[in-house]
């Protein structure tokens, strides 16, 4: 997989816990990814997603493993997104079980 330089990441809060977007972005950011602005997601979810556009599979599941997301996280981007990427290739859709303020 390509470095974590080389990747942009987008983390939207599908938590509801306020500022759990940020605290994740600036972890991600503390593992060398490059990362835009935190937003929120469209809708809750009760766990998290990462969602790769194509042929960013293999780098979504190594920074599935950084984060500690759940099993199965990784999930292509749906095409239209389900939100503005920014340009990010990765997206992680934060829930509960990694939220933290």
């Amino acid at each position: 997989p390509r470095p974590p330089q080389e990747i942009t990441v987008l983390v939207a809060n599908a938590s509801g816990v306020s500022g759990a977007a940020a605290a994740q972005t600036d972890a991600i950011a503390g593992g060398g990814y490059q990362t835009v602005e935190p937003t929120n997601a469209p809708e809750h979810l009760e766990s998290t997603q990462i969602l790769a556009v194509p042929g960013f599979e293999a780098e979504a599941a190594a920074l599935a493993a950084a984060i500690g997301a759940p099993e199965g996280a990784v999930q292509p981007m749906p095409d239209p997104p389900p939100l503005e990427t920014q340009g990010a290739q990765l997206v992680v859709l934060l829930g509960p079980d990694l939220a933290s303020g």
